[in-house]
């Protein structure tokens, strides 16, 4: 199983990995133009080129911070927080938790009913609460699995 707490340490020590290649391009940049002139003038053109690689490789790991969840994501989030919430929740803060828009939440909780993930269960004062279904147990497992390969082969 694939604790929140394996992605928060990886997230962690991809942000420091960051913060630790802007401060490599600032010095750079600070020793290129520094007056003194601390290296030869051939080095130059070698650490303006470490510079643009470095700026390249800051530049597409806060792309890929910054990427939308994908459909998939959003289907694990919303379900994982039904089965955390002793798979059953109310409709309105499954909506805030999910943290989706309200035409969003609508979108996917209709297509996870139809296709038969998710269950409304109404209780004897007639409050709606949704819970989980076989099926939506069985992709939360299967998730899980693909989180394992992933992290397995740290792609």
């Amino acid at each position: 199983m694939i604790s929140t707490r394996n992605h928060k340490k990886k997230k962690k020590k991809y942000t420091r990995t960051l913060y630790f290649l802007i401060s490599i391009l600032w010095l750079i940049n600070l020793l290129l133009l520094s007056p003194g002139r601390i290296f030869p003038p051939g080095s130059k053109i070698l650490f303006r080129t470490f510079s643009i690689i470095v700026f390249v490789v800051v530049y597409f790991k806060v792309d890929k911070m910054n990427k939308k969840r994908d459909r998939l994501e959003v289907i694990y989030d919303f379900l994982r927080i039904i089965q955390d919430n002793h798979n059953s929740i109310k409709p309105t803060p499954l909506l805030r938790k999910s943290n989706l828009s309200s035409q969003s939440f609508n979108d996917y909780f209709e297509e996870l009913l139809s296709k038969d993930f998710v269950k409304e269960i109404y209780d004897k004062k007639k409050k709606r609460y949704i819970t989980l279904s076989d099926k939506g147990f069985h992709y939360l497992e299967k998730y899980k699995t693909i989180l394992g390969f992933i992290d397995d082969f740290d792609l």
